[in-house]
């Protein structure tokens, strides 16, 4: 059987969702997540990813874990993808958050193969 791989945060990260989808939210938002600790977040997810050698699709499914212990996709989708962002790019991954009236899409450059999408 596989290893189950956890984390959590040392302290609670406790963040007010973003306020609509137009850039300056999004930034405070950011800001918010610098300021709540999140980092060490992306501090356990890099130690996971470098001691198993995981690639980018199993490092990408931690961050979503990650994400949605902060702000649960089903509560506030606009505040998981964000979050999301942000911690892919703190990871250095290449990433574009891009918005619309109602509508978010994340872009996570990776040069492994990807099923299955």
């Amino acid at each position: 059987m596989g290893d189950t791989l956890s984390f959590k945060p040392s302290k609670e990260i406790v963040i007010k969702h973003p306020a609509s989808y137009v850039e300056q939210s999004v930034l405070d938002y950011r800001a918010q997540l610098i300021a709540s600790g999140a980092q060490d977040l992306v501090q356990q997810i890099n130690e996971i990813t470098l001691k198993r050698d995981l690639n980018d699709w199993f490092t990408y499914q931690l961050v979503r874990k990650a994400a949605n212990m902060i702000i649960p996709k089903s509560t506030d989708y606009l505040g998981y993808t964000t979050t999301k962002w942000y911690l892919m790019n703190q990871l250095g991954f290449n990433t574009t958050l891009a918005l619309s009236k109602n509508e978010v899409l994340l872009y996570v450059q990776s040069n492994d193969q990807i099923y299955n999408l």
